[in-house]
């Protein structure tokens, strides 16, 4: 599996893979989406993020925790930082109620612990770092142009596949690109806010049997893409035990 083409196809903020390049994952006519957000206290949630909209600049609820567009995306996401998001299909949006609840563990994204740093790769010097594990096989970091990456293995029954870590000014923009959500079936994400900058892990389910996941800040991301969901537990634990190194936000690139 080729690290740079992998990234292009799934990760990339390029022009090229704007929303409007794919035409075939819009509705044929925009939809009216209307809808109120609430906490777990019933409360109207102000200045919540809805995104993959297909809408020029950021939406976000007002004081009465409403909100309302005119979209011709499948699917949209509403999200706050330390919540689980929630993935909406367009067509069931008129006059929601959307209930936001807390991430069960810390809203906080584990920071890792000296242990984890003393162990680091030589030469990364990315803000992710992996779990220590004998079942992974972690390549030398590479320079292609722009951005720098790696390829992380494991085992899954009798086959091998890969997770993918990279970072660089170009790398991404810090969460999933709009076409993945939208041909997603079936979609999981929480957000945690590191340092002012958003933490995003997503996870998909599409309906050829495939998923993919990231977990990325803008500029950097430790990912995988176009695994049968049947043998991606390994990469999940993978990324369940990742950290970040303390300070994190000040060592991300501008």
């Amino acid at each position: 599996m080729v690290v740079a083409p992998i990234w292009t196809i799934c990760f990339s903020q390029s022009v090229e893979d704007s929303p409007q390049n794919s035409p075939a994952l819009l509705l044929t006519q925009p939809q009216h989406v209307t809808g109120q957000v609430v906490g777990e206290d019933g409360n109207p949630a102000a200045k919540v993020r809805l995104y993959h909209i297909n809408v020029r600049g950021d939406l976000v609820t007002g004081a009465d925790g409403r909100f309302a567009f005119d979209t011709s995306a499948p699917t949209f996401v509403v999200q706050r930082p330390g919540f689980k998001s929630v993935f909406m299909r367009t067509s069931d949006a008129s006059n929601l109620r959307i209930l936001l609840r807390k991430i069960p563990r810390s809203a906080r994204f584990p920071t890792c612990a000296d242990a984890n740093l003393s162990d680091r790769e030589p030469g990364w010097r990315g803000v992710f770092q992996i779990p220590q594990t004998p079942d992974a096989k972690v390549s030398r970091e590479v320079l292609d142009v722009d951005y720098f990456s790696r390829t992380i293995q494991v085992k899954s029954g009798s086959m091998s596949i890969q997770a993918v870590q990279g970072r660089g000014s170009m790398w991404g923009g810090g969460e999933p690109r709009d076409e993945l959500v939208w041909r997603s079936i079936q979609y999981s994400e929480q957000t945690y806010d590191l340092g002012g900058r958003l933490l995003t892990d997503a996870k998909a389910w599409l309906p050829n049997g495939k998923c993919w996941r990231t977990v990325e800040v803008p500029s950097e991301s430790v990912f995988y893409s176009d695994i049968d969901c049947s043998l991606a537990e390994p990469l999940d634990r993978l990324l369940d035990g990742l950290c970040v190194i303390p300070n994190a936000s000040k060592h991300l690139f501008p």
